[in-house]
């Protein structure tokens, strides 16, 4: 998998760099056998404060569209991680999570436009059956990858279906997006 040291975690300052190598992080996740939906939350689970192991397991029974060709996995998992970021913690919501609940339904809603305006849709077998342009992304120099030994499809990440490799990265990336956005504000309201 992916090894971080103390130099990478430095160079990751600025949202761009940490997009990029969260994108890096999901995809290698994602040549490792691992479904969409496990990879793209992989890839955001530092951002966000989540185990990876509490990720992959919490994404697991939802790769392939849920096994049924639906919701593609990456944007599961991107609900989930601005769910993770943005929920309430309690049951019993008071009024100021009832805002934030009806906020992170228009950060949902956002979500889904933005990645709709990227892939055209959110269905896993559409996104499957588009004819997609070859997948290629060059990794970090510092971030040692281990790739998957048995590389039957002839690219650093053994993407299978270069549409996964685009659904992954436009749900990395726009997740982030929105997470840092949201943390902005709530930073410049709060002082």
């Amino acid at each position: 998998m992916l090894k971080y040291s103390k130099e990478t975690k430095q160079a990751a300052s600025n949202l761009d760099d940490m997009i990029y190598r969260a994108c890096s992080r999901a995809l290698a996740t994602k040549s490792l056998n691992n479904h969409c939906s496990q990879a793209c939350l992989c890839g955001i689970a530092p951002y966000i404060g989540l185990e990876e192991c509490d990720a992959l397991r919490l994404m697991a029974a939802l790769g392939g569209g849920m096994r049924h060709g639906q919701l593609c996995g990456a944007v599961t998992a991107a609900g989930v991680a601005l769910g993770y970021e943005f929920g309430a913690g309690s049951i019993r919501k008071n009024e100021e999570e009832v805002k934030n609940d009806e906020r992170l339904g228009e950060l949902t809603v956002e979500f889904v436009d933005r990645f709709k305006e990227v892939l055209k849709t959110t269905v896993c077998d559409e996104i499957l059956n588009n004819d997609s342009e070859p997948f290629n992304w060059e990794m970090p120099a510092d971030m040692h990858f281990t790739g998957n030994s048995d590389n039957e499809n002839g690219n650093e990440f053994n993407i299978k279906v270069p549409a996964c490799g685009v659904s992954i990265t436009a749900a990395v990336r726009i997740t982030m997006d929105i997470i840092d956005r949201e943390r902005k504000l709530k930073k410049s309201s709060d002082q």
